[in-house]
């Protein structure tokens, strides 16, 4: 199988996993994810204005 833009080796490993690996996985990436300091963009992008909102985007 082929995903564009997904590593082939990652794909492989995946399909290789057991249940118990896939779901210590997926616990994992929605801690990840359910982390406000681990969201994409968080440190790197504008500071709220005073609404809230994002500047520009109000």
């Amino acid at each position: 199988m082929s995903l564009p833009g997904v590593d082939p080796r990652l794909l492989e490993v995946l399909g290789r996993a057991s249940s118990l690996e896939l779901f210590q996985l997926s616990a994992v990436i929605e801690r990840m994810l359910a982390d406000p300091k681990r969201r994409p963009g968080r440190a790197q992008g504008p500071a709220p204005g005073p609404s809230g909102a994002l500047p520009g985007l109000a």
